[in-house]
């Protein structure tokens, strides 16, 4: 189950058939892959070229490149654990539009009716989770509204988590 679960072919297959189901629109990327030996003992993965959004030229957000390792075993205690994320040459795009003109670019997301559990005030619990290292490049975050156009712009951060005493 690994094996397949890990092999590239069959997981951007699986990504995109889920995405569809859930996003109006599309999601695309070039590449998917992962490595159990580039940061062993985590699993390592890679996105290149991704983008999610409408067919019109407002996309909603991309990255030129992801990567991201996991603990494996950490899942084993119920846990999560990242150690390792870069993100590189992110761009977010929040766009409004007039009603009735277009439907706001965020508005692309469907998810099932029965997913919320009417009994429960509690849609559910995450499990513990730490990340270890961030380095971000290239990031732009824009808002285009009615009136306004707001927009960051960062060339540069890398973030480092500590455990207290460990």
């Amino acid at each position: 189950i690994l094996q397949a679960a890990l092999n590239s072919r069959y997981a951007s297959s699986r990504l995109k058939s889920l995405a569809s189901e859930y996003v109006e629109g599309g999601v695309d990327f070039s590449r998917l892959h992962f490595s159990l030996f580039r940061r062993f003992p985590s699993v390592s993965v890679e996105i290149k070229d991704f983008s999610i959004g409408l067919s019109r030229p407002d996309t909603l957000a991309s990255f030129s490149s992801l990567r991201a390792s996991l603990n494996p075993f950490s899942l084993i205690r119920g846990r999560i654990n990242v150690p390792r994320v870069e993100l590189k040459g992110f761009s977010g795009d929040l766009c409004a539009y007039p009603s009735g003109v277009y439907t706001d670019n965020w508005s692309i997301f469907h998810f099932p009716s029965d997913s919320l559990d009417s009994q429960s005030d509690t849609l559910f619990s995450l499990p513990q989770f730490r990340i270890g290292r961030v380095s971000l490049d290239s990031i732009s975050l824009s808002y285009t509204g009615l009136s306004d156009t707001l927009s960051y712009n960062l060339s540069s951060l890398s973030l480092t988590s500590r455990r207290n005493g460990r």
